[in-house]
Formats: structure tokens, C-alpha cells, sequence
């Protein structure tokens, strides 16, 4: 054990702990002024570091806003552009939808219609078939119609017929008793043929007779007479005879004689000349007219003989 006493000892104890602690102090110092050095200057180092960077951003800042500015006058002119197209394309869906509203009208305006249609196409439909069915009606009466009125017409073309025949048989009768009222008479043309014929042809001696008490055959036979006579031919006369039964229309005769071939030359020019005048009559008749009676004192070769009957009931 040591024989300092604890005073001291602890005045050295803290002086040399105060020495320790002043050297420390002054390490402590030491290196808080060399750090402070070391900060200040790497912190300068580190400012500027700091400020190139710094303006480096800046700069690239500056581009980006400036591209960014153009960028974005970029956007806004496209996006006016887009609210200009947005607009329109308002525009369009107001058009589009007024236009789509206008087509539902329309579909509905059409749909009523369509249903009216088919309400009317029915009621067509049903009106078609009751008009058909009175076609058919209509077209079997047509027919029925048609039937009566051919069978009327044939009905009437028959009458009509009958009375033509009537009217003709009627006219044609009263035409006959005209004609047969009418008188024979010889014209001046048939005059003038028969009389150049006779006088320039063979003539002879002619019997003319008639019908007793029939004036219209006496005065026909008498025009012949007269002709004949003008001609040069020989008559004696026109003779009224009662004959049983009364002769019709001219007639000439040639009575057989035991020289009658001495007569035929003026037989036939007599009727050549008749002929050529168109004056119609019988031909020759051998066998003679039954119940004539003829003059007795006639000479036997002037048998020819002119006979003018009753006129005929039907003439032409």
C-alpha cells in the first residue's frame, strides 16, 4: 500500500485524466477541423458537382419543357382538332339520331301502314272473291244472254226470211197480175225486125187464129197480122176459134199435108223471124192443136198455121 494520501492521488488521478482529456480534446479538435476541412471541401467539390449537375438538369429541363411546350401545342392543336372532329362528329350523332328518330316514324308510320295493308289486302282478297264469284254469274247470264239472243236472232232471221219470201212471192204475184193485166203488145223495134226479116225471106200463106172471146189475144194476133201483110206474106185474117181447151202463149203449127215440104221455107222464116224479135213462143208442132176447127176450103199446102192463145200466167 502506498503512503500518498487519497488527496493527492486523486489530484493527480484527475490532473492526468484532465491531460488525457485536454490531448483528446485537441485530437478531437484536430479532427473535427480536418473534417470540417474535408466537408467544406468536398462539399465544394460536391456543389459544383451538384450545380453542373444541376444545370445539366436544368438544361435537359429546359428541352423537355420546350419539347414538352411543342408537344404540347402539339396535343392542344390535335385536341382542338379532336374537339372540332367531336363537335362534328356531335353534329353527325344529333343528324344520326334526328335521322333515326325520323326512320322509327317512318317504320311505325310504315308498320301501321303495313298492318292497314294487310287489313285491306284482306278485305281485297275477300272483295276479289265475291267479284269473281259475280263474274261467274255475270258470265253464265252473259252466256244465257248470248244463247236467247242467237236463238232470237235465227228466230228472226227465219222471220225475216219468210217475209222477204212473202214480200217477193207477193211482189212477184203482183208483178204477174200486173204483167198479166198488161196487154201484148209488139214494139216498134220487134215491128221493124220482123217486118225486114219477112219481106226479105221466103213467105207463104199463114192461118192466124186466136182464142174466141179473148180481146187481149185478138188484138196481140192482129199486130201480127198487119206485120206480116206489110212483109208481102198472105193471111186471111185473124180467125176466132172455140177451141176445148184453150191454147197458151204463141203458138206455130205445121198440120201435116201430102205436100207439106212446099211450106217448110216459109215455116221456118217465120219462126227465125220470131226468134230474131225475141218473141217467145212454141216450135213447130207436127201433130196440130186438138179441137181447132180451120176453114175448110184452106188448100191443102197452106196448112202453116199461127196460133196466139190465152197470155201465160207467168211471164219472163
Amino acid at each position: 500500500m502506498s503512503n500518498v494520501s487519497p488527496s493527492s492521488h486523486d489530484v493527480q488521478y484527475w490532473s492526468r485524466l484532465s491531460d488525457g482529456a485536454n490531448t483528446i480534446y485537441i485530437g478531437l479538435a484536430v479532427l473535427v477541423a480536418l473534417a470540417t476541412f474535408l466537408v467544406y471541401y468536398f462539399g465544394s467539390k460536391a456543389q459544383g458537382a451538384k450545380d453542373n449537375e444541376l444545370k445539366q438538369v436544368q438544361a435537359i429541363s429546359a428541352q423537355k419543357q420546350a419539347s414538352s411546350a411543342t408537344e404540347i401545342a402539339q396535343l392542344h392543336l390535335q385536341a382542338a382538332e379532336l374537339n372540332a372532329d367531336a363537335a362534328k362528329a356531335k353534329e353527325g350523332m344529333a343528324v344520326a339520331h334526328a335521322q333515326i328518330a325520323q326512320a322509327k316514324k317512318a317504320a311505325a308510320d310504315a308498320s301501321r301502314e303495313g298492318q292497314y295493308a294487310l287489313l285491306t289486302a284482306e278485305e281485297a282478297k275477300l272483295k276479289q272473291e265475291q267479284l269473281k264469284q259475280e263474274n261467274i254469274q255475270l258470265s253464265t247470264r252473259l252466256n244465257e244472254a248470248i244463247t236467247e239472243a242467237q236463238t232470237t236472232k235465227l228466230s228472226l232471221m227465219e222471220a225475216q226470211q219468210k217475209l222477204t219470201l212473202a214480200q217477193l212471192s207477193q211482189h212477184h204475184s203482183l208483178e204477174n197480175v200486173k204483167q198479166q193485166q198488161k196487154p201484148r203488145i209488139i214494139t216498134p223495134e220487134q215491128q221493124k225486125i220482123l217486118t225486114t226479116y219477112f219481106t226479105a225471106n221466103p213467105k207463104g200463106f199463114v192461118c192466124i187464129a186466136c182464142v174466141l172471146g179473148d180481146n187481149e189475144a185478138l188484138s196481140y194476133a192482129s199486130q201480127l197480122d198487119n206485120i206480116l201483110k206489110t212483109a208481102g206474106w198472105n193471111t186471111a185474117g185473124v180467125t176466132q176459134v172455140n177451141f176445148s181447151s184453150n191454147p197458151v202463149g204463141l203458138i206455130v203449127n205445121l198440120e201435116p199435108t201430102n205436100d207439106a215440104a212446099s211450106v217448110l221455107p216459109s215455116a221456118n222464116a217465120l219462126v227465125h223471124g220470131l226468134s230474131l224479135a225475141k218473141l217467145k213462143f212454141r216450135p213447130i208442132d207436127l201433130v196440130g192443136i186438138p179441137g181447132m176447127t180451120m176453114a175448110t176450103n184452106m188448100p191443102s199446102d197452106q196448112r202453116l198455121q199461127l196460133i196466139v192463145g190465152v197470155k201465160p200466167t207467168t211471164t219472163k
